[in-house]
């Protein structure tokens, strides 16, 4: 399947990878230095990220921000954060990308509804949610636990064996829990330091909320600023800062997302799922769902359900 493609007018200079991009299945995926996938430059993508240093040392540019990275040292990115880990030759290491509801099953949220609150009431986002304020390093008995966890996910990665998926999350859950719980009481200092981005970002998640609920129906920059007490152009400058993105590229994905589950998990008629995904003429969303997929909606439907 095709990466997504950019909506159209997104000057966006940096690359947005969805999971399909950079990994094998949509919910998982991990990778070493001997198999991970070029990167040269600062990007972006729709899912968690853990960089896991075993030996090397570099540098981590996230957020304007340069953190090193020595061995021990584990680097948490959430999605839509721009950032750029360098690879130095010689060095070892895995990197894991997780869907959101793979890494959080159950919770009915969007990557950009996690505000800070997160980091306090959800130790397996913490990290996530601090990692620009802060460093992740560990060492001895903790590093070979974190090292023998990546092993254990990467083997059933590769077997997607009937339990693999409960290993998987039970290995990823352990291994973010080795690390919140290891920093816990720097993480309570610095989640709650922040108020005036944390302020931001619980505008991007009633902004999502609403957007989610609305999604049928047309949507305006004005209509979404009257909903979060903001003028229209305070709130695009939110969204801007925040994401990097404008009102129209996350509706559009939004309304993409929508349309994939919908074609995946049910049996809609096509017309029916542009309808229930904001788009109320067929032409047009076929035409938009080519842009941002690379295929037909009927294709994707038929690729996704064999």
């Amino acid at each position: 399947m095709h990466g997504a493609a950019r909506p159209s007018g997104f000057t966006d200079p940096f690359r947005n990878y969805t999971m399909a991009d950079r990994s094998r299945n949509a919910d998982f995926g991990i990778r070493d230095q001997d198999n991970a996938l070029p990167n040269p430059v600062p990007h972006r993508h729709q899912y968690f990220q853990i960089h896991v240093n075993l030996t090397g040392r570099t540098r981590h540019f996230l957020k304007g921000v340069v953190r090193p990275i020595e061995p021990g040292t584990l680097s948490f990115v959430q999605p839509y954060v721009v950032h750029f880990i360098p690879t130095m030759p010689g060095s070892r290491y895995f990197l894991i990308n997780a869907d959101t509801r793979f890494l959080y099953p159950g919770a009915d949220v969007d990557p950009l509804d996690l505000d800070r609150r997160a980091a306090l009431e959800a130790p397996a986002l913490a990290p996530f949610q601090v990692q620009a304020l802060m460093e992740f390093r560990v060492d001895g008995h903790c590093l070979r636990e974190v090292e023998r966890l990546c092993e254990q996910m990467a083997l059933e990665d590769e077997a997607r064996g009937f339990a693999s998926t409960t290993l998987i999350h039970s290995a990823l859950l352990r291994l973010v829990g080795l690390v919140a719980d290891r920093y816990g009481q720097q993480i309570r200092a610095v989640a709650g330091a922040d108020r005036p981005r944390m302020l931001r970002q619980r505008t991007l998640s009633d902004l999502m909320k609403y957007m989610r609920r609305q999604l049928e129906h047309p949507l305006s920059l004005q209509d979404a600023a009257r909903v979060v007490h903001l003028s229209p152009t305070h709130l695009a400058h939110v969204i801007k800062n925040e994401t990097g993105r404008t009102f129209l590229d996350l509706l559009t994905e939004r309304r993409m997302e929508r349309a994939r589950e919908l074609l995946v998990h049910t049996s809609l008629a096509i017309d029916a799922v542009g309808q229930r995904s904001g788009f109320p003429l067929l032409s047009h969303f076929s035409r938009r769902f080519k842009q941002c997929t690379g295929m037909t909606p009927s294709q994707y439907r038929r690729l996704a359900q064999h």
